[in-house]
C-alpha cells in the first residue's frame, strides 16, 4: 500500500510528464520542457523519496546535462519525507521550502456562501480570462513569464482527455480567480489558486475549493495536497481550516553557471 509520500511523489511525477520530458535514473528523474526552459519545476531532477544522501556523482551529471542542453542551471529537488538528503557543503543555493498540505478527501471540508460560479475552462474567453488572473496575480516584474506559462499549460487545459483543468471562478461575469486542478487516479494536485486583489476575503477562494472538493469526488479521489510557500500565511491560514494539514517540505536547490 503506497504511503502518502509516495502518492505525492508519484502524482508529482505525472503532473510534470504533462509538460516535460523524462529520463528516469537510480536516484530519481530529470524533467526537461524546452517550451518553457525558465519554469523551475519542468526543469529539475526529482530526487526518489528512498535516494538516501544524494551522491556527488548527481550533480556533476546533472550540471553536464544541463550544460548540453544549452541551459544554465542545475535544479535539484525532493521531499524529506523519505531518507533524501542534501549532502552539506555543496556550492548550492536552498531557493525554497514549501511546505505540502494534505488531506484525505473526506477531511476536505471547504464551505462558502460567495455568490459566484466555478467552472472550467473551455473556450478561448475563458482561457483569456485564466491568463489575465495569472498576470494579475503574479510577482510585480515577472508579468512576461506568467503569461509564457500559462501559455505552455494551455494546450493541456483544452485537451478534453488530460485530467487537468483551469478553474475559473466568476462573480456575475467579472472573472475574480482561478485555479489548476490535476488528478493522478486516487490523488489530486490543487496548484496556483489565485484571487485578484479587489476581491480577496470574500469567499471566492473557499468557494474554488468547495467546487474542486466536488470534482474529486465524483471522480473517486481519496487524497488531495498542494504546495505553498511558507511565507504566505494567509493561504496557509485558509488551507488549515478547511482540513488541510503539514506533511513534509519539498526542497529545491539552485546552482546557476554559464552555459
Amino acid at each position: 500500500m503506497e504511503t502518502f509520500i509516495e502518492k505525492i511523489t508519484r502524482t508529482e511525477h505525472a503532473y510534470t510528464c504533462l509538460f516535460s520530458s523524462v529520463v528516469r535514473t537510480e536516484y530519481g528523474y530529470r524533467y526537461t520542457d524546452m517550451l518553457l526552459p525558465d519554469m523551475y519545476c519542468h526543469n529539475s531532477f526529482r530526487v526518489s523519496p528512498d535516494a538516501g544522501c544524494i551522491p556527488l556523482s548527481l550533480f556533476a551529471e546533472e550540471a553536464a546535462y544541463r550544460k548540453g542542453n544549452g541551459q544554465d542551471v542545475v535544479q535539484i529537488e525532493y521531499f524529506d519525507g523519505g531518507d533524501a538528503a542534501f549532502p552539506e557543503g555543496l556550492d548550492y543555493e536552498s531557493v525554497s521550502q514549501q511546505p505540502v498540505y494534505y488531506a484525505a478527501l473526506n477531511e476536505f471540508t471547504p464551505s462558502s456562501s460567495a455568490s459566484c460560479t466555478v467552472k472550467p475552462a473551455r473556450d478561448e474567453r475563458m482561457f483569456t480570462d485564466g491568463r489575465n488572473i495569472d498576470i494579475a496575480s503574479f510577482i510585480p516584474g515577472f508579468e512576461e513569464f506568467a503569461g509564457r506559462r500559462y501559455d505552455r499549460k494551455k494546450p493541456v487545459y483544452a485537451d478534453r482527455s488530460a485530467p487537468f483543468e483551469n478553474l475559473i471562478c466568476y462573480a456575475g461575469d467579472t472573472p475574480v480567480g482561478n485555479c489548476d486542478l490535476f488528478i493522478d487516479g486516487d490523488t489530486a494536485k490543487i496548484e496556483d489558486l489565485d484571487v485578484l486583489e479587489p476581491y480577496q476575503h470574500r469567499g471566492y477562494g473557499t468557494a474554488i475549493l468547495q467546487e474542486i472538493g466536488g470534482i474529486c469526488r465524483d471522480a473517486g479521489v481519496r487524497h488531495i495536497y498542494l504546495l505553498v510557500d511558507d511565507d504566505n500565511e494567509g493561504a496557509i491560514r485558509l488551507y488549515t481550516a478547511i482540513g488541510m494539514r503539514e506533511v513534509m517540505n519539498n526542497h529545491l536547490y539552485r546552482r546557476e553557471f554559464d552555459a
